[in-house]
């Protein structure tokens, strides 16, 4: 019996996809750039915003924001792609994600500065890195180096802070006391 279409209503969303049995769906940097260049090809084709993302080992973070194509077409597509990409290169079968994407909907300013701070910082809180603004599978150096990334849009994030100042957002990321007051909160969420 076919599953059930998801609810969908134009807006921001948290997206988190975990590999199936909690395994890794990046083996290694070339994969992560794989991924990412699907999420570009996906973004071009149906358009959306992406505000933040961080591809970690064994799961992955996007605050994606669309007004006019449901999540699940523009992720259907994408993890379709990249898993028969995964598993063609790595020879493997089977499922890639451990089922369906996971996703919230973000109904407040509060609640998505405070997601692109969690996504821009579990690097760090996973401890993959002792300074999340170098890991390189992140957005993070979009927002605070400069670094232009064709897949981010930051305008809304820094939008939040006095003259859109990128160096105001990193004083936001530094302060860990939010951190884990939205820890806390993201767990009764989900």
């Amino acid at each position: 019996m076919p599953r059930r279409p998801r609810e969908w209503t134009p807006g921001t969303y948290h997206v988190y996809c975990r590999g199936n049995r909690k395994q890794d769906i990046f083996m290694n940097d070339d994969d992560r750039r794989k991924y990412l260049s699907y999420l570009l090809e996906t973004k071009q084709k149906y358009p959306f915003k992406l505000h933040a993302y961080c591809l970690m080992s064994n799961h992955l973070h996007l605050l994606i924001e669309s007004d006019d194509v449901p999540l699940d077409k523009i992720l259907h597509i994408q993890h379709t792609r990249y898993a028969i990409y995964f598993n063609k290169k790595n020879d493997v079968i089977g499922h890639l994600f451990h089922g369906r994407f996971g996703s919230t909907y973000v109904d407040t300013t509060a609640y998505f500065i405070r997601l692109s701070k969690y996504i821009h910082l579990n690097p760090t809180e996973a401890g993959l890195t002792s300074n999340s603004e170098a890991y390189l599978w992140s957005s993070f150096s979009s927002y605070t180096q400069g670094t232009d990334n064709p897949l981010i849009d930051k305008t809304r994030t820094l939008s939040f802070f006095p003259n859109e100042d990128p160096a105001l957002y990193k004083a936001f990321l530094a302060r860990k006391e939010e951190l884990i007051l939205l820890k806390k909160s993201l767990y009764k969420k989900q």
